[in-house]
């Protein structure tokens, strides 16, 4: 997999906007809508307006970025209040840096309250009567899936 240096957004017309991930070799690709966790804008990414497009796109971004889907639900919504709707402009870069930036107040207590959840998660397990091997396999598990 590539690494991505950079996110550009073009906005062709409106209603139109394509969104790119510019890797380290030169290449790109079109940045994944993911509507197969989230859907909120099956018509596709805007920008400038705090909506359905918005936080498609905003969710797309962090998953990609993050890889994570929990992290990424936790903190969409945020990224698209600070980054997305305010945008005015219909091109914009984002290099991963500024997505860490941006949600560096918010992020720490996101990830504090996973790995709570994984501990009560771990909890539930062994009180069901899984033995450590069963759990750490469940866990992974969740892992892999991006959860």
């Amino acid at each position: 997999m590539h690494a991505t240096i950079k996110y550009s957004g073009r906005r062709k017309r409106p209603g139109d906007c394509e969104v790119l991930r510019h890797h380290a070799d030169g290449s790109y690709t079109l940045l994944s809508a993911r509507l197969d966790l989230v859907n909120h804008s099956p018509t596709g990414f805007e920008w400038g307006y705090p909506g359905s497009g918005p936080a498609q796109l905003a969710f797309a971004i962090l998953m990609d970025h993050y890889g994570r889907f929990r992290l990424a639900s936790r903190l969409y919504q945020t990224f698209k209040a600070r980054f997305l709707a305010p945008l005015e402009d219909n091109e914009w870069e984002l290099v991963p840096a500024e997505i860490d930036s941006i949600l560096s107040d918010v992020r720490p207590e996101a990830e504090a309250k996973l790995a709570h959840y994984d501990d009560e998660l771990r909890d539930m397990l062994q009180r069901s009567g899984a033995d450590d091997v069963e759990v750490r396999s469940a866990l992974a598990e969740l892992e892999e899936r991006g959860y």
